[in-house]
């Protein structure tokens, strides 16, 4: 049985998503640069050895945001997995298959740069250990591969759309005006299949994330007094975890519009304003992994209050509480 909500408004048109969509990525891309100066720029000497890979997390962090809001602009039919682009692609003819394709290899970029951002600092703690070295490379083409691959299968597979979007307005009764179903790209009619096959990809990337995590977190033990010193240890521990936090508060805002859509693909329940919110949520998680990044590491949150007028009653603070504690620990929080 199906359920839909049929009071239908402004909010819940693709003029009010893309046009929102459209500005919120005009004005977040001036962050992301600012982001990304922080991190080539800005970065201590001590974060050297990660840089990298924080720039290209970064990087593919803000590509994913651009590609939602501005590139490809996905306006969603949820229950079924539908939609239409809006955003600049459509301009040069790039059709909604390549469109999907596009979106979900960038999705899953941005997963196995997380990876390699926790894996580095697992690699920094065992630089005598070679045999991790060997594979490594190994390791993250494989990741890429199943980054590529994961959703091909179902664009050679795709339903004839005519036959879908028939299937479709047979189990949907209240199909709304506004959505031009001759124009709409139908990826599957086994919706449930298609999102268990999402949730194992990401839950398979998601458990290397934790598993480096926990590595790094028990090297630490282990070399704690002995190949590194006390201090050091407490630097790099918080360092793992003010990462964790960069990259689990964008996650956690996140969860919020991914439970509703996958309630609604399960029900098979329909509201496209509340399919258009969550979009629009999933789509800005960029903005806020950068608003974060910019928080939460105290070069980049020095580096940016000082541009601004509090700027110097924050250094006037910061000189004070220096005196009470270790001068290393200024580097990272």
């Amino acid at each position: 049985m199906s359920y839909c909500v049929t009071d239908y408004n402004f909010l819940s048109t693709p003029e009010f998503y893309k046009l929102l969509l459209h500005y919120f990525g005009f004005i977040a891309i001036p962050l992301h640069i600012f982001g990304a100066y922080c991190i080539l720029i800005k970065t201590p000497s001590i974060m050297q050895s990660v840089k990298w890979n924080l720039f290209n997390f970064h990087f593919w962090n803000c590509f994913c945001d651009i590609g939602f809001s501005l590139l490809t602009t996905p306006f969603v039919i949820v229950p079924a997995f539908a939609w239409y682009p809006l955003g600049i692609f459509n301009y040069f003819g790039i059709s909604t298959a390549w469109q999907t394709i596009i979106l979900v290899y960038i999705v899953c970029v941005v997963f196995v740069s997380i990876i390699g951002i926790f894996e580095n600092r697992y690699l920094v703690l065992i630089a005598c250990d070679h045999t991790w070295r060997k594979f490594r490379t190994t390791y993250f083409i494989f990741n890429l591969l199943i980054a590529c691959l994961t959703f091909v299968p179902f664009i050679f597979t795709l339903p004839d759309q005519n036959e879908a979007r028939q299937f479709f307005l047979d189990r949907w009764k209240c199909a709304p005006d506004y959505a031009p179903l001759d124009t709409v790209f139908f990826l599957a009619t086994a919706t449930r299949f298609v999102a268990r096959t999402g949730g194992v990809v990401v839950a398979f990337f998601f458990i290397q994330i934790i598993v480096f995590y926990k590595l790094t977190g028990k090297v630490l033990k282990q070399q704690m007094g002995r190949n590194i010193s006390k201090n050091t240890a407490e630097l790099l521990k918080k360092f793992r975890e003010t990462l964790m936090i960069q990259l689990s508060i964008p996650v956690f805002i996140m969860l919020f519009p991914i439970a509703y859509l996958g309630a609604s693909n399960w029900l098979w329940f329909h509201f496209q304003f509340l399919n258009n919110i969550s979009f629009i949520i999933i789509s800005s998680h960029g903005f806020f992994s950068t608003i974060v990044m910019l928080i939460v590491h105290r070069p980049y949150r020095e580096f940016a209050i000082g541009l601004t007028r509090f700027g110097t009653i924050y250094s006037r603070n910061e000189e004070n509480s220096h005196m009470f504690r270790d001068m290393r620990s200024s580097v990272i929080t």
